[in-house]
């Protein structure tokens, strides 16, 4: 199988031909491609927490669902890791070469599945509720589609008009704001180290990339959120 990464304009060109509305027919044709290879388990597009961050800066859900959308039928949730663990495994190993230290590297996966795997947390399969807990034990097929639908609330977040009165519907994008500011005080440090330059439609097939790609990993925001989802699904 063979692990493709995309970035996040180009997930953005792929929901646009998802609703029939692609900035070019290569875009379009390269969708297909891409669901007859996932279908197949010829190819899987694994999604780093940069992603996931990315999407929930999309302020209306009417963007952020079809976006969402699109990404979890490719990726199947397929997550790479959080890139801080990657680089302390990388930084390890690259010392052992040098120096035959430490005798013990830091391993991680790098990849696997779901928001968890992405941002370096523990798994989100607790349940609170004993009683939806026992329902999920007993009906396993439900429990596949109570996973599946969380991890993709985690990705698209909640609607605006989600009639929680308890749940801010806007609070995610703080996060994202952050992690924003965050890439852009990096690219503004690298200075002429790292151009990334981008047309603004059919990125897919005109991109200019020069330099390191940037995946800042943010500090796990979510909990709140995923106890909301679990609540609402009662």
């Amino acid at each position: 199988m063979k692990r493709v990464y995309l970035d996040q304009a180009e997930w953005v060109e792929f929901s646009r031909a998802s609703l029939g509305r692609p900035a070019d027919q290569r875009v379009a044709d390269a969708l297909e491609i891409a669901r007859y290879g996932v279908r197949q388990g010829l190819l899987t597009f694994p999604l780093p927490s940069s992603h996931y961050m990315e999407t929930m800066g999309t302020k209306r859900w009417r963007q952020r669902e079809p976006l969402a959308a699109v990404m979890a039928e490719l990726s199947q949730f397929q997550t790479i890791a959080d890139q801080r663990r990657i680089l302390d495994m990388e930084l390890d190993l690259a010392l052992r070469r040098r120096f035959g230290r430490p005798y013990e590297v830091r391993a991680v996966a790098v990849f696997g599945r779901g928001v968890a795997h992405a941002f370096g947390e523990p798994t989100l399969d607790e349940v609170q509720s004993p009683d939806l807990r026992d329902l999920l034990d007993r009906q396993p097929a439900l429990a596949l589609k109570f996973r599946e639908a969380r991890e993709l609330a985690m990705l698209a977040g909640p609607p605006e008009d989600l009639p929680v009165p308890w749940l801010r519907t806007d609070a995610h994008r703080a996060a994202a704001k952050r992690f924003s500011g965050g890439q852009q005080d990096l690219v503004d440090r690298s200075g002429p180290i790292l151009t990334h330059q981008t047309s603004p439609r059919s990125n897919l097939f005109q991109r200019n990339t020069t330099g390191a790609s940037l995946n800042s990993a943010m500090p796990w925001w979510m909990r709140a959120f995923s106890s909301s989802i679990e609540s609402t699904r009662m």
